[in-house]
């Protein structure tokens, strides 16, 4: 496994199967129908969505404690082969280097990255969870 692949989550709970994006669901369908574990996290509730991506409120078995979840889809090859096609490659990379940019900062006011991941065609990353208003009703105010 080179220094940019995504590991594959250990644990046997598996997403609902999901369409493929290049098909033309809207990307608000990254998680399926009501999909209740992403890997080892049991999933709580979504805490917002974006063109690309889902944040999800979680809870950790392991740990004993909430996490929040970035989940993004990497659509499979066109070619089957993971990592073969130009578009999937750009995606499961930029995933990597966010993964490992945010993993390497160490501040009190920046949440901690404690896990990059795969299942199937979906990518996440576990970090923690912090209380308190979300940064955009301060920015209002």
């Amino acid at each position: 496994m080179s220094k940019t692949d995504i590991p594959e989550s250990s644990s046997r709970a598996k997403p609902e199967p999901m369409s493929d994006k290049r098909s033309g669901p809207a990307s608000s369908d990254i998680l399926g129908a009501n999909p209740r574990q992403l890997g080892r996290y049991s999933l709580l509730r979504e805490l917002r969505r974006d063109r690309d991506s889902i944040t999800l409120l979680a809870l950790d078995p392991v740990m004993h404690r909430e996490v929040v979840l970035k989940v993004v889809r990497v659509p499979p090859p066109l070619d089957g082969v993971r990592g073969g096609d130009a578009e999937t490659h750009s995606i499961e990379q930029a995933f990597v280097r966010q993964a490992q940019a945010a993993g390497r900062l160490h501040h009190p006011h920046i949440v901690t990255v404690f896990e990059a991941a795969r299942v199937h065609d979906l990518a996440f990353l576990a970090i923690e969870r912090i209380n308190g208003r979300p940064l955009h009703e301060l920015l209002v105010t």
